[in-house]
């Protein structure tokens, strides 16, 4: 997704409010998990945390990855939070 000028705001983020509540829910979940556990573990938790800050997100989104305009493979996003960049 390119940003627009115009939504650009403090530090540089496009959207600083969700950008912090998002990550005060990264860091809550680090704080809790600590370091040693399998992704799968911390998406799972990650997910608790989003649903109870009524963050709005999809898991496991499939998109499309193409090199030089020729597919080559999917990849999947963890999480895609609201509508953005979809």
């Amino acid at each position: 997704m390119k940003a627009n000028s115009e939504l650009i705001k403090a530090n540089g983020l496009i959207y600083p409010d969700l950008s912090y509540r998002i990550m005060s829910v990264l860091f809550k979940v680090h704080n809790q998990l600590g370091p040693n556990f399998q992704e799968k573990y911390y998406q799972r938790a990650i997910e608790i945390e989003f649903k109870a800050e009524h963050i709005s997100f999809n898991r496991e989104r499939m998109v499309p990855l193409k090199y030089g305009g020729e597919s080559i493979g999917r990849y999947f996003i963890d999480f895609v939070i609201g509508d953005k960049g979809f």
